[in-house]
């Protein structure tokens, strides 16, 4: 009894195997196999990009690249100020404030606004196609329409997870023991409405080094760091 079970779970191995082995050839005469290398390896050595594309009015157009060849979801995005800095804005037009007795400027309003781009949570969930690209709106610097930024410093960060149940696990895993990031930051100097990369911590070294290397910014602002 013992061995005639034992013969028809052989039996029941044997077949599954050729079963695999079926598939594994039929996989290998389609290109699957080739195909399914192809796109973890494009994984592993591509990655979603961040691009800053003009300012759009008190807006900014970016635009999110997805070079893999897997479709990807946006986990998180948000814009962040790296911690206490200066901002420089300028007044786009006349507006009445008020002056007190001590000389203080009041503006209408008050004198403390928010940054609305730190508010936007837009992207939170948005599938981005394999080798395909977003272009989004990011919401202006300043609450004030009044207000334009001349310079600032901001961080943007964003994680992006694919799709794939089988892909996403694996990226976990491939975070957990440290060979990807679990996520993306990019800092920013923000100059008249244009974003370009920096590594700097403070806003004047910033501008100082984005004066230096691109003399098509704004004179003025430059002429102010050489001063200080």
């Amino acid at each position: 009894m013992r061995k005639g079970v034992f013969k028809k779970r052989q039996g029941v191995v044997t077949k599954w195997k050729l079963r695999g082995g079926r598939l594994l050839g039929l996989l290998i005469t389609t290109g699957a196999i080739g195909f399914i290398a192809a796109s973890a390896y494009g994984f592993l050595v591509k990655d979603v990009s961040l691009d800053f594309i003009r300012p759009y009015g008190r807006y900014y157009i970016f635009q999110l690249s997805n070079e893999t060849p897997v479709d990807q979801r946006v986990s998180s995005f948000k814009v962040i100020p790296p911690g206490p800095q200066s901002f420089i804005f300028r007044i786009t037009r006349d507006i009445y404030g008020e002056l007190d007795i001590n000389g203080s400027a009041t503006l209408p309003g008050g004198n403390i606004s928010w940054i609305p781009a730190v508010e936007f949570h837009e992207l939170d969930g948005k599938e981005l196609q394999a080798r395909s690209a977003h272009k989004f709106r990011m919401p202006p610097l300043s609450s004030r329409d009044y207000m334009q930024p001349v310079a600032a410093i901001l961080e943007v960060q964003y994680d992006v997870l694919p799709t794939n149940v089988i892909l996403a696990g694996l990226d976990k895993i491939l975070r957990a023991i440290g060979l990807r990031n679990s996520s993306t930051k990019t800092r920013y100097l923000v100059v008249d409405n244009y974003w370009h990369e920096t590594r700097s911590e403070s806003l004047g070294e910033a501008i100082r080094i984005a004066c230096r290397d691109n003399d098509s910014l704004r004179s003025d602002l430059c002429g102010r760091d050489k001063a200080e």
